[in-house]
């Protein structure tokens, strides 16, 4: 009986080794293929092609998506981060503390024919979508008047 069961456990004792060998083999192949490591960024200035706009409508959109893709990497951008690298918007509508939408007019093909809804809740972003300017309504925005002293400091 002794000699069954240290067969049995020589043999669970093999299997295992060979188990945690082939799973070291798989994770180390795996590491190979694997995508690198995305930097990590602890600030705006250090995002690379993020640089203020400097009035030029086409580099507020590039930045635009800029920070849209930061988002989902993890640094959400707050309305001065956006005023900062995209200047003031054309429009906007609701309030500083809660939901706000901006709007960045562009010419792509004409004058002023795309625009850029950029979407903030809290003072964050939370989206932006693009469109032509002439397929919605844009009535309900008033012109952006807001001073630089009325706006938020966020945390």
């Amino acid at each position: 009986m002794k000699k069954n069961l240290f067969a049995a456990l020589k043999v669970y004792a093999i299997v295992t080794l060979v188990m945690v060998v082939n799973v070291a083999l798989l994770w180390g192949v795996s590491s190979l293929f694997a995508p690198p490591p995305q930097p990590r960024y602890t600030s705006w200035q250090d995002v690379p092609g993020l640089e203020p706009a400097g009035g030029d409508k086409a580099k507020a959109s590039s930045n635009l998506r800029a920070l849209e893709d930061m988002r989902f990497k993890g640094m959400h951008a707050n309305l001065r981060v956006i005023l900062r690298y995209c200047g003031e918007p054309d429009g906007y509508a609701g309030d500083l503390h809660g939901d706000l939408a901006l709007l960045y007019y562009w010419s792509r093909f004409g004058h002023k024919d795309w625009v850029a809804y950029v979407s903030l809740k809290g003072g964050y972003l939370i989206g932006v979508g693009y469109n032509g300017s002439s397929v919605n309504d844009h009535s309900g925005y008033k012109d952006w008047d807001i001073k630089e002293a009325d706006i938020p400091t966020y945390q």
